[in-house]
């Protein structure tokens, strides 16, 4: 009896990635050479769910359940909840993870081969690996190797988002504009903080694809602007999230060039 005891735990250690309880921060490129600082992004109220994959044929399914498990958000919860697709030892060029991604149904996600998203931050490695984080705290709700299960996910996305609550009528930003409102090429966007906080800035077309994010850490209080380049935008309607304190706001505008 107690052998086997011993066998199950050393299957269940083996499946799921125990280990720090808060993530660790990075802050580099994606694929599409958008700058991500981690801990900015969950501060201003996101849930992160990253995805490591080798990539290979056996993490096609578990993938695509966690992605699928995010995309069920999209409705609700807006731009809040985020699918990192990963290559676990950031060898695998950019175009070829980019591919993978896209042929097995993951258009979405935002994906890296960059040595700063490391799995090994959080425990055993077993491909694929999934996390879900979230909250001001930088909690890990949820920590799997070797597969996906809906039923861990779901709640802990759930948790994550409760936690990290979004609440609209918090006056932390008093000032938020995007101008000129119909842009030919770039623009300037202006805000107000009411007081000192993370920033997280999303640039999102019509489809729901973010196409631009800019994270900034511990900005100081007061008016800041940030310019912004549309050259290589189609022209049409977009919005623009801001996340910080745990608010959201969106304006919308359009690019004509």
């Amino acid at each position: 009896m107690k052998k086997e005891l011993l066998i199950a735990f050393a299957v269940l250690i083996s499946n799921f990635g125990f280990a720090q309880t808060t993530a660790t921060n990075f802050n580099c490129n994606d694929c599409a050479g958008v700058s991500h600082d981690l801990f900015s992004e969950l501060n201003a109220g996101k849930v992160i769910v990253i995805c490591w994959v080798m990539p290979c044929a056996a993490c096609i399914s578990p993938s695509r359940t966690a992605y699928d498990a995010v995309q069920s958000y999209a409705t609700s919860n807006p731009g809040r909840v985020v699918f990192y697709l990963a290559d676990d030892y950031a060898d695998t060029p950019c175009n070829t993870l980019t591919s993978w991604g896209n042929i097995n149904a993951m258009p979405n996600a935002i994906k890296f081969s960059n040595s700063a998203v490391n799995p090994a931050d959080y425990g055993t490695v077993g491909m694929p690996k999934i996390i879900v984080l979230g909250s001001a705290s930088h909690t890990v709700y949820y920590n799997e190797n070797n597969g996906a299960n809906p039923a861990g996910i779901h709640p802990a996305i759930n948790q994550a988002l409760a936690v990290s609550g979004i609440d609209e009528n918090n006056n932390i930003v008093s000032e938020l504009n995007i101008f000129p409102n119909t842009i030919k090429n770039k623009a300037t966007l202006v805000y107000n903080l009411n007081q000192a906080n993370s920033v997280c800035i999303e640039i999102i077309d019509i489809t729901g694809k973010i196409i631009k994010i800019f994270s900034f850490a511990n900005q100081t209080q007061g008016k800041h602007e940030t310019q912004i380049d549309f050259e290589n935008c189609s022209d049409g309607l977009y919005f623009l999230k801001f996340y910080s304190g745990g608010i959201s706001k969106v304006v919308k505008f359009f690019i004509s060039h």
